[in-house]
């Protein structure tokens, strides 16, 4: 019985007198921070290999991290120092502070950075602006394709674990998908409806009105004065140039038939919010399970499936078109573009006038109002039709099944409401 208990001891001893090493070494360097869960770290072996990701917990035998998404388990024996980094995006603000906008060589030095990190979302937003700048920059154009292939990875694997990964066990802090099916998405009726509205006729995408409706026009408005009495005068109108038509239909008012026009491809303005703000930074950024395209969202919800399909993109519009925040603030001020709270939440706190709740693991979309991303957003809502539509669509976002229909369904059609409409209007 002795025996057994000094041997024991013993073993007690060895257990604490490692932590205590393992300790003086965390704490040889001039100031210690502990990190805590969430912390971004960087973790440095005895072989001069350094970590970073997302600190997850920290035992003698082990240090886990989590790296793009994965949790990866380091053996404590190799790890020589554990060191908090701070936030990667302010890192990022405080290095391109200090590059000037034509300075392309080190443009590249900080896309490398920010690869290296897996800042994919900003790295191609600086490749953007240096592809403008100079749009045969060889490195440029590889650097391009290499983190955007990056990028594609990292979403499959956000969206799609491997099947080969451990499972882990659910944690109370764990975001929750939404089931497939739970997220109800635009007809290709209603996204149409949507392209008529926005059609730019300076600017027109290909559009197709058939006889039938044409004739339907020139039959329910004929005391119209922009409407043909003659019989010369109709046959003329019938062979006018499908937008020619549209923009009759517009003059009109003649919103009884704009679902019957077919648009082919996207008016200027839908493209810009695909192109810049969906692809660019909303689905990858705001859209993601862990905020607003997980089932713990709240009333602003997000799809982020099928991503670049007309339903993700045109249904998102519309989500962040009707919302209004908790102060009544628009998402989208299509009148003040830079006041839209969509475009203040992206902003550094400090610098928002709505500034975005405290929540774990937010970071801005923008480093300031001079960011290109910021601006394009901003040159995006500039393209909207004005006076901004009433788009007749009904459709009620998951997040807000539960409050009043009424008050989410969107507006009414307004021939419903008013008997005339101010010109200018479509």
């Amino acid at each position: 019985m002795a025996v057994r208990r000094r041997a024991n001891t013993s073993r007690v001893l060895l257990v604490v007198l490692v932590a205590l090493a393992f300790v003086a070494v965390r704490t040889s360097g001039q100031r210690v921070v502990l990190p805590k869960a969430g912390d971004h770290v960087r973790v440095t072996l005895n072989d001069g290999t350094r970590l970073e990701g997302e600190f997850v917990r920290e035992s003698i035998d082990f240090v886990v991290i989590r790296i793009d998404g994965v949790e990866a388990p380091i053996d404590g024996s190799k790890v020589v120092d554990i060191s908090v980094v701070g936030d990667l995006f302010e890192q990022y603000v405080e290095l391109r502070k200090q590059i000037r906008d034509n300075d392309v060589d080190r443009l590249l030095a900080l896309v490398r950075w920010l690869t290296q990190r897996q800042m994919y979302d900003e790295a191609i937003a600086e490749l953007d602006d240096i592809q403008k700048q100079e749009p045969f920059n060889a490195d440029a154009r590889a650097l391009r394709k290499t983190v955007s292939q990056l990028k594609l990875l990292r979403d499959r694997r956000r969206a799609r674990p491997g099947e080969d990964a451990e499972p882990q066990r659910e944690s109370v802090d764990e975001p929750r998908r939404l089931p497939p099916g739970a997220f109800g998405l635009l007809t290709k009726e209603q996204i149409n409806l949507i392209k008529v509205y926005e059609v730019d006729l300076d600017d027109p995408p290909h559009v197709i009105v058939r006889r039938e409706t044409v004739d339907r026009l020139l039959q329910r408005y004929a005391e119209h004065p922009l409407v043909p009495v003659t019989r010369e005068g109709r046959q003329a109108f019938l062979r006018k140039p499908a937008i020619d038509v549209l923009s009759v239909m517009f003059q009109i008012g003649a919103r009884d038939l704009y679902g019957e026009v077919e648009v082919i491809g996207q008016p200027t303005s839908m493209r810009l919010f695909r192109d810049h703000v969906h692809a660019g930074w909303l689905v990858n950024r705001c859209g993601t399970t862990q905020c607003h395209g997980g089932a713990d969202a709240g009333q602003l919800m997000l799809t982020n499936r099928r991503s670049r399909s007309d339903e993700a993109v045109y249904t998102n519009f519309l989500i962040l078109d009707r919302f209004r925040t908790s102060l009544g603030a628009p998402m989208i001020s299509y009148e003040a573009p830079e006041r839209s709270a969509l475009m203040q939440m992206g902003l550094p706190r400090a610098d928002a006038l709505y500034p975005h709740p405290p929540v774990k693991g937010w970071r801005p979309v923008f480093r300031s109002r001079q960011d290109p991303g910021y601006r394009r957003a901003v040159a995006w809502i500039k393209s909207m039709y004005r006076p901004h539509p009433d788009y007749p669509i009904t459709y009620t976002p998951p997040g807000q099944r539960e409050a009043d229909p009424a008050a989410l369904d969107g507006p009414l059609r307004r021939e419903e409401t008013e008997p005339a409409h101010p010109a200018g209007e479509r």
